[in-house]
C-alpha cells in the first residue's frame, strides 16, 4: 500500500508521483536482491511514461551492465524523437546539453568526498545507485582520467595504473 499515499498526494507531480512510486519499489526489491535500477518508456522526452522497465539482481555487475543499456536506448530513442529530420540529427545523443545528464565529474568529486579511498569500480557503482541511467561507464571512465589528469583526482594502486582496483582520493 506504499503507493497509495504517494499517488494521493497532491504535493507532487504526475511525474514526481511516478519517480516517487519507482524509487520506493526498487528500494523494496533491494531488500532482497540489492542492485536495482529502473528506466521510463517514454515516446518524447516532455511525453507521458508509458511504463517502466525495472530490475534487481544480487551481483554489482548486473547494476553496471543494464545501466549501459538502458542508459544508450534511452538516449538514442530520446535523440530521434526529438532531432529526427533536423540539423542535430547526425550528432549523438551524448553530445547535446541533455537536462536529465547532469554533471557526471560533480557527482564524482562529491561522492569521493564521501567515501575517500573507495575503488574505481565500487564507487561507479555507488554513483549508479544514485544516477542510474544517466551516463555510461566509458563516460564515467573517461571522467576519472580527466580528473586525475586534472590533479582533481588522485589513485594509488599496485601496479601503478589507473584501473577498476585502484583507490580513489581528492587532490
Amino acid at each position: 500500500d506504499y503507493w497509495k499515499e504517494i499517488m494521493l498526494d497532491d504535493n507532487y507531480s504526475a511525474r514526481q508521483k511516478e519517480q516517487l512510486v519507482m524509487d520506493r519499489y526498487t528500494a523494496l526489491l533491494g531488500e532482497y536482491l540489492p542492485y536495482t535500477g529502473y528506466c521510463p518508456v517514454r515516446e518524447t522526452p516532455t511525453g507521458p511514461t508509458k511504463y517502466y522497465l525495472a530490475f534487481c539482481s544480487r551481483h554489482p555487475d548486473t547494476l553496471e551492465l543494464m545501466n549501459d543499456i538502458m542508459a544508450n536506448a534511452y538516449g538514442e530513442y530520446m535523440h530521434e524523437a526529438m532531432y529526427k529530420g533536423t540539423l542535430l540529427e547526425q550528432l549523438s545523443w551524448k553530445d547535446l546539453p541533455w537536462e536529465w545528464r547532469k554533471d557526471l565529474k560533480q557527482v564524482i568529486l562529491d561522492k569521493i568526498i564521501q567515501t575517500p579511498g573507495c575503488s574505481r569500480h565500487e564507487l561507479w557503482i555507488q554513483i549508479l545507485k544514485d544516477h542510474f541511467r544517466i551516463w555510461t561507464s566509458s563516460e564515467y571512465r573517461q571522467c576519472i582520467k580527466e580528473l586525475v589528469r586534472d590533479g582533481l583526482l588522485k589513485f594509488e594502486s599496485p601496479t601503478g595504473r589507473l584501473n577498476d582496483e585502484a583507490t580513489l582520493y581528492r587532490a
